[in-house]
């Protein structure tokens, strides 16, 4: 695989991505009970905007800078400022926090991280830079569908599965359903966060229907970014939320959504499974 994030790093996707993760890590943590937050393509956790590769298409400036520039208008909620304040830590030195790096921004003392990446570049930027040296972090190098299987459910009481894959095989949404198929046998009860592109809307929709075929609460939420300066061919991108925290769906719907496509100039919708 060769995929690079840095030519997306920082763009629309990424800030859908990352808010709704922001959001669901702050509802988990409503209760007292430790988490273990699962990132299966953990990347290098950060990424510089000055590169070559991110100057190319400058995603970041429909993403990320469109936020920042909305927000000085309109006060942003809450959850999405403590998502920006994390940002805003390395975004002087032209630095945009991964996954990894964001949910750390949520995690407790009790909690625990366990990231996987299987690029050895990636992984070893990600190993070097991630930089509690205790045991609230593993990384690992190893195949994400792998790490599923090896670590979850998880050895503390709850735990999420962060799901982010390149999308680069084409059957990527197969393998998707094959390794949540042997998920739910062993933890049925799992959060779980699937990120996805939309370019094939028939393959899309097949994937979707699977998820609300899962005996389990699926929201899936599809985001469409409409400002016709942007460059990239990726016009819009998805979250599943299998069994989302309560009221999790209902703050997205109302807060959250409504805020990022005003700021990013995009459409949205949500579906629910009739479990929801």
């Amino acid at each position: 695989m060769n995929y690079k994030h840095h030519f997306h790093a920082g763009g629309f996707s990424d800030v859908f991505k990352h808010v709704v993760l922001s959001y669901t890590l702050e509802k988990l943590q409503e209760k007292n009970t430790s988490l273990t937050y699962v990132d299966t393509h953990a990347g290098r956790g950060q990424y510089y905007l000055g590169s070559s590769d991110a100057k190319k298409l400058k995603e970041y400036v429909f993403g990320i800078d469109a936020l920042f520039n909305y927000s000085k208008h309109f006060t942003a909620p809450k959850t999405i400022q403590h998502y920006m304040d994390t940002v805003d830590k390395t975004k002087s030195n032209f630095i945009y926090p991964g996954s990894p790096k964001i949910a750390e921004a949520f995690m407790r003392e009790a909690d625990r991280m366990i990231l996987s990446e299987l690029q050895p570049d990636e992984y070893k930027f990600l190993k070097d830079n991630m930089y509690r040296q205790d045991k609230q972090i593993a990384i690992h190098h190893m195949d994400a569908y792998a790490a599923m299987k090896a670590f979850l459910p998880p050895k503390t009481p709850r735990g999420i599965a962060m799901i982010d894959p390149s999308f680069e095989k084409r059957n990527e949404f197969l393998m998707l359903e094959h390794v949540l198929m042997h998920s739910f046998k062993h933890w049925r009860q799992g959060h779980y966060l699937i990120w996805y592109p939309i370019k094939d809307k028939k393959n899309v929709a097949r994937f979707q229907q699977f998820l609300f075929g899962l005996s389990a609460e699926v929201v899936c939420i599809d985001f469409f970014i409409k400002n016709l300066a942007i460059t990239t061919n990726l016009m819009g991108c998805g979250m599943a939320l299998i069994n989302s925290p309560w009221k999790l769906p209902e703050l997205l719907f109302d807060e959250a959504l409504p805020y990022l496509g005003a700021a990013l100039q995009a459409e949205w919708r949500m579906q629910r499974s009739l479990d929801s």
